[in-house]
């Protein structure tokens, strides 16, 4: 005998709030465009730049021409050279080959599609009641499917494919320049000795001929290059040379070691050479006896002083000391005889001045003594 009973049933749960997943969509969405527009732009940026390269790459030939050209006739050095081929290849990175990216990148999502992921929900209800009841419910499970949006973030991952770039197939490798304008500065060897070659032989026959006057023998012109070669005087290269040759005897018995040397040069003329072609460092001076005054009358016997004999003096080749004692006597006899000729003639003025104070006071005593004899004469005669 069952009694009555009373069934409460649970209400129907909320639905679930999708907000927040729809929220996290939108930002995988928009995460996912914008990683797929950073792969095209990179892409892109990535077929320019083998364009760029390429092109380079093309030009290499050309502009080596011009760089040789310029080294050839003296613009340019072999360091600037170098330099310039240098920057070149590495501005377009010619060092390595061009590849290509030949990969085909899927187009971009649809952003109005909504990628869904499916779960599984098993649910589990206990028995109630006791077996044998009316309101016996034996244990059940449930299984439930149902799709929600994917909110995991999709980024391209399309691995790149390369293939050779066409425009390279004319591709050399451009360390063959840099070796080619070493070789077209400093030779290959035996006869080829290249630019420096050419600069050092012009070098070592234009220090001959400026500082010797004369053309390099055969041997002073390899002894020359050997010692440039072996770099003798570091890096002074021919100014190295020419100073060698300024300290050898040959230029020594050509010219003067000293700016004083040419001082004397010019003052007294240039030095003798003994019989070896040896400068005795003497001097033969010029002298000219028409510019120095001389005797006239009887001064030189007035005087009682004999002049000394310039022209035999200076007739031979005399030390410096030596021939600035004698220009320096040739003044002061020049001095002596002005002088002697002006006190002599000073002597003759006061001679003759004395003559005449004297014959006039004998005019003028002998004047008064015949006024006296006068005066005297007319006093007696008027008495």
């Amino acid at each position: 005998m069952g009694g009555s009973k009373t069934v409460i049933e649970a209400p129907k749960p909320l639905p679930p709030d999708k907000s927040f997943e729809k929220y996290l969509q939108y930002q995988t969405n928009r995460e996912n465009r914008l990683a797929d527009r950073a792969e095209k732009q990179t892409s892109y940026d990535r077929a320019r730049t083998e364009g760029r390269e390429a092109a380079g790459g093309r030009g290499l030939e050309d502009y080596y021409s011009s760089l040789e050209n310029q080294l050839s006739a003296g613009v340019i050095g072999f360091g600037d050279a170098k330099s310039q081929l240098e920057n070149y290849i590495s501005r377009y990175n010619l060092m390595t080959p061009g590849q290509t990216d030949v990969t085909d990148y899927p187009d971009p999502a649809d952003p109005d599609a909504v990628p869904t992921v499916t779960s599984t929900t098993t649910t589990t209800t206990p028995a109630s009641g006791q077996p044998g009841d009316d309101d016996y419910t034996p244990p059940s499970t449930t299984v439930t499917t149902q799709e929600d949006p994917d909110t995991t973030l999709q980024i391209p991952t399309t691995p790149p494919n390369y293939e050779w770039d066409t425009n390279w197939d004319e591709w050399a490798n451009p360390q063959q320049y840099l070796d080619r304008l070493q070789d077209t500065y400093i030779g290959t060897g035996d006869d080829d000795t290249g630019i420096l070659g050419t600069q050092r032989t012009r070098g070592v026959q234009a220090a001959y001929r400026d500082l010797l006057g004369r053309e390099a023998t055969e041997g002073e012109l390899q002894q020359g290059l050997d010692d440039l070669q072996a770099r003798v005087w570091e890096g002074a290269g021919t100014r190295g040379l020419r100073d060698s040759i300024k300290s050898g005897s040959e230029y020594s018995k050509k010219f003067n070691q000293s700016y004083l040397d040419n001082y004397y040069d010019t003052m007294f003329g240039p030095q003798t050479t003994d019989e070896s072609g040896d400068r005795t460092g003497k001097r033969k001076y010029t002298f000219d006896a028409n510019l120095l005054p001389s005797y006239r009358g009887d001064l030189a016997d007035k005087t009682g002083i004999n002049l000394p004999d310039f022209t035999d003096y200076f007739s031979e080749a005399r030390t410096v000391k030596e021939l600035e004692e004698g220009t320096q006597n040739i003044r002061d006899t020049r001095k002596y005889l002005y002088s002697a000729g002006l006190t002599a003639l000073q002597g003759d003025i006061d001679k003759e001045t004395t003559r005449i104070k004297n014959e006039g006071a004998k005019d003028i005593a002998k004047i008064q003594s015949d006024t006296n004899i006068i005066t005297g004469a007319l006093s007696g005669f008027w008495s």
